[in-house]
């Protein structure tokens, strides 16, 4: 996730990405190398972020696509 993403400094809750994509995110990769596994909905994404999702191949072009 680049700093200017819109999702930076939002939870997972607030972030939407299951809402508006239908995608589950099964973990979150810190900048530190640092793996979150099955995060917590009040898991806050930051800047350098990596999101490990599964989901339709339709969906995550549509996720990508405003990223």
């Amino acid at each position: 996730m680049y700093a200017g993403s819109g999702l930076t400094g939002k939870n997972l809750v607030d972030s939407n990405l299951h809402k508006n994509f239908g995608v589950i995110i099964v973990a979150i990769k810190k900048m530190d190398g640092n793996m979150i596994f099955n995060p917590m909905p009040s898991e806050t994404l930051e800047a350098g972020d990596v999101i490990v999702v599964i989901g339709e191949r339709e969906d995550l072009k549509r996720m990508d696509a405003v990223m």
